[in-house]
């Protein structure tokens, strides 16, 4: 992907966890169980003007999942998100509006 002045910040689940008895743990935790969130992303990308903005809205993007996080963003032009489901889908926050170009759509393996 590429970008003009602008930040990109991402928090994911696929480089810093461990698994234990068939459960994968992972370091963004769910604020009101103390949990490991649980949901259908594998990763949140925000394309912010702000690094900071980045920073705080990839958790908090994280823990609402793509439909509720979708809808946070929708009156956010300064915002952009990119979510990569557990299943490999990317999900854009926004068909309207494009500040920044995929380069390439499929993922690699890990």
């Amino acid at each position: 992907m590429t970008v003009v002045g602008q930040s990109v910040v991402t928090s994911g689940i696929y480089e810093r966890y461990f698994e234990q008895d068939g459960r994968r743990w992972h370091h963004i935790l769910d604020p009101r169980t103390g949990y490991p969130l649980d949901n259908e992303l594998e990763s949140v990308t925000i394309v912010a003007d702000d690094s900071l903005d980045g920073d705080i809205w990839t958790t908090l993007i994280f823990g609402l999942g793509v439909e509720k996080g979708c809808a946070a963003l929708r009156h956010r032009e300064d915002i952009e998100a990119i979510f990569v489901t557990k299943n490999r889908d990317i999900i854009l926050s926004s068909q309207r509006r494009f500040r920044f170009h995929l380069l390439r759509r499929q993922l690699p393996a890990y």
